[in-house]
């Protein structure tokens, strides 16, 4: 069952989200967290304020937590991602499981992740991602200019 306080928190967090207060914002889904910790949507909401706040470390852990807690907003993991890129935490981003059906986001991450095995010399495993993501129908300059690379690479 929902805690009515936890979910007061949260809907005054997402408003203060849209007018643009991210600071107070996080402050309302922290407490969301602090009655309600089980609810992994709280977690996703505070993840979002950090991450426009460019505080990526404290970002990561609270969409690992999400994650953790089954949430299944496929945008905590996209998230996520974004955010393992973007520090040069390739390896987690390698690791990371991916199970989700939004196809731009799996394209991201594929890219990602690709990009992420190229730096660490594993062209052979980027070029696996690469080709199926082209059997799944991308076709983009971007994948052509990867493939290519790889290709020059081997």
């Amino acid at each position: 069952m929902e805690n009515n306080e936890a979910l007061k928190f949260n809907k005054i967090g997402t408003e203060l989200m849209n007018e643009k207060k991210y600071e107070k914002a996080l402050e309302y889904f922290l407490k969301s967290i602090s009655v309600d910790p089980d609810n992994p949507v709280y977690y996703h909401n505070a993840g979002v304020c950090l991450m426009i706040e460019e505080e990526r470390e404290r970002a990561i852990s609270l969409f690992k937590e999400a994650i953790r807690r089954n949430i299944e907003i496929e945008e905590s993991v996209y998230y996520l991602s974004k955010l393992l890129y973007e520090t040069k935490k390739f390896e987690e981003l390698i690791n990371l499981k991916i199970n989700i059906k939004n196809s731009s986001y799996l394209y991201e991450i594929s890219i990602d992740k690709a990009k992420s095995l190229i730096t660490y010399g594993r062209a052979d495993e980027a070029l696996k991602i690469i080709n199926q993501l082209k059997i799944n129908g991308f076709a983009t300059q971007e994948l052509d200019l990867l493939y290519n690379m790889i290709k020059n690479k081997i």
